[in-house]
């Protein structure tokens, strides 16, 4: 009766423990995915602050309607300019006199503004060094009479963004590295309740191979599974924040590419970790003597 209720019981422990070793593989996958989101986040709004600091070019007085389309057409083909726009100095009053309600005009009786081409730059040339190059570069334009832009912002995403992503690099890693060896153990104190089933088939002969076999196939298994629950539930947490919040993570390339491609990683590191860390317990168990086992 004992040897019934024994026999009765093993599945459900080897069950039990399958199902465990999944839930925790899926949440520690979970954690993984959420850090490279966030890191993905942070770096697309890094770049977007890099892209949005605008540079003013102003205009001589002196220039024709055709230097000025002559100056548009060199912008438009240097490659580190990213967008450009022209406003006249009559749209500029006209903007003035929106935003600020100042009519000026009326007692100045002139336009004190100017024509000008407000420029933005590719992220990787918002660096002091570059942009000093830049400009440079731009004042043998016989066009251009001044350029200013805002060098606290500059200072702002060249310095103080790069120490923010450099310590955010560096609790990712740590993250990662946490995570990886709690996936380990993981595997391996679900291999151990399947000790003396291993050593059973290495008693009757079973090779290698045949014995790894089987454990590998259901950990690959196990990596996919945990990886598509633990993506489903980033993809739920993305869009929980999206329509709660109105947040600005769902971009149209988080779609196209991110996020196929943190389903296609999820997967790939849930299943070599699952079979590499199943791969090293089953080798141990082999190589353990029966003593030992217990």
């Amino acid at each position: 009766m004992s040897e019934n209720k024994l026999a009765k019981r093993r599945p459900k422990k080897s069950s039990a423990n399958h199902i465990y070793s999944i839930i925790s593989v899926t949440l520690i996958l979970f954690f993984i995915g959420s850090i490279v989101v966030g890191a993905y986040f942070t770096k697309n709004q890094i770049t977007k602050l890099r892209e949005d600091i605008e540079f003013e070019l102003e205009l001589k007085s002196s220039l024709s309607e055709g230097d000025k389309v002559a100056l548009r057409k060199k912008l438009s083909d240097i490659h580190y300019i990213r967008a450009y726009e022209y406003i006249s100095k009559e749209e500029a009053v006209e903007w003035h006199q929106a935003k600020l309600g100042d009519n000026y005009m009326e007692q100045l009786g002139e336009n004190p503004l100017y024509d000008a081409f407000y420029i933005k730059l590719k992220s990787g040339y918002v660096q002091p060094d570059s942009i000093q190059k830049i400009k440079t570069a731009l004042y043998n334009f016989p066009e251009i009479k001044n350029i200013s832009y805002s060098e606290v912002a500059v200072d702002f995403v060249s310095s103080n963004l790069k120490t923010v992503t450099a310590i955010l690099g560096v609790i990712c890693l740590i993250f990662l590295l946490i995570a990886i060896t709690l996936i380990d153990n993981t595997i391996r104190l679900s291999m151990y309740s399947q000790r003396f089933l291993i050593r059973s088939m290495q008693l009757i002969g079973a090779t290698r191979f045949f014995i790894l076999k089987p454990f590998l196939s259901k950990s690959i298994v196990n990596g996919i599974v945990s990886a598509v629950l633990a993506f489903a539930m980033i993809f739920a947490g993305i869009l929980y924040v999206k329509k709660q919040y109105d947040f600005h993570l769902i971009a149209e390339d988080l779609f196209i590419f991110a996020v196929p491609t943190l389903l296609i990683g999820l997967i790939v590191v849930g299943i070599i970790l699952s079979a590499f860390s199943t791969w090293v317990a089953v080798r141990k168990y082999l190589r353990m003597k029966l003593d030992e086992l217990y």
